[in-house]
C-alpha cells in the first residue's frame, strides 16, 4: 500500500481574491463553489449563487 502524499499549501498574500460577494448578494445566498480557469491569456471565474428558488452564475474575468 502506498502512503498518501501530503502537501503544504502556502497562501498568496493576494488572498482572498474576492473579499466579499458583490453588492446585493449576501453570503447566505450561497455565494460558493468557484470554478476558475485560464483561457487565451485571460483568467475566468464562475461562482454559483442562489436567491430564493432562483439559481444564478456570477461571471468574473481578468
Amino acid at each position: 500500500m502506498r502512503k498518501a502524499a501530503y502537501w503544504r499549501l502556502r497562501l498568496s498574500e493576494l488572498n482572498p481574491v474576492i473579499k466579499h460577494p458583490p453588492a446585493g448578494i449576501r453570503q447566505d445566498n450561497h455565494f460558493r463553489d468557484p470554478n476558475v480557469f485560464f483561457q487565451d491569456g485571460t483568467w475566468y471565474m464562475l461562482v454559483e449563487n442562489r436567491l430564493g428558488d432562483n439559481g444564478k452564475i456570477l461571471f468574473y474575468c481578468r
